[in-house]
């Protein structure tokens, strides 16, 4: 598996098997998309700010 995969990316038919493996894999996966992954929709909207890193940093002593 890529854990750094881009689902966006994927032409609609790989985006929804997709998004329908990563629901399995969570755990949330409704019985509809366990039997039809085309049917498998994103639980939430895209939120940008979840995918800003924190750029402040700790002052760390190094050896």
């Amino acid at each position: 598996m890529n854990h750094g995969a881009n689902v966006a990316g994927l032409v609609p038919r790989e985006k929804a098997l997709a998004t329908a493996r990563i629901l399995d894999w969570a755990g949330v996966a409704s019985p509809t998309v366990q039997s039809n992954p085309s049917a498998a929709k994103p639980l939430a909207a895209y939120d940008a700010k979840l995918d800003r890193r924190d750029v402040e940093r700790e002052p760390a002593l190094r050896p």
